[in-house]
């Protein structure tokens, strides 16, 4: 497995992640803890006025993280977009689903 290390800033926000080749080069994403906390100040700066706390934030994300969530371009693997606005909308989903009830 190769791991690569990069850099992206999404609204202000920057976000360093890792990116893993596993043997067949299909990418493995996994966030680390500094990058789900800048993920987190991201969800709630779209989202804190629609009523999502912190707590909400992180139980929506671990949700997400946790939760059968399929690439479409890499079966088998999470759809973690490095925390993009399509990983933010699917926990902002999932907050509106599952943690807000």
């Amino acid at each position: 497995m190769v791991a690569i290390t990069f850099t992206k800033t999404f609204g202000g926000v920057t976000v360093n992640n890792l990116l893993f080749l596993d043997k067949y080069d299909a990418p493995v994403s996994k966030p680390c803890p500094k990058d789900l906390a800048a993920f987190k100040d991201y969800v709630l700066e779209c989202y804190s006025e629609e009523g999502m706390s912190k707590a909400d934030a992180e139980k929506s994300i671990s949700l997400y993280l946790k939760g059968p969530y399929e690439s479409v371009v890499y079966s088998g693997f999470h759809m973690w977009g490095l925390g993009d606005s399509i990983d933010r909308e699917k926990v902002y989903e999932i907050y509106l689903d599952e943690v807000k009830k």
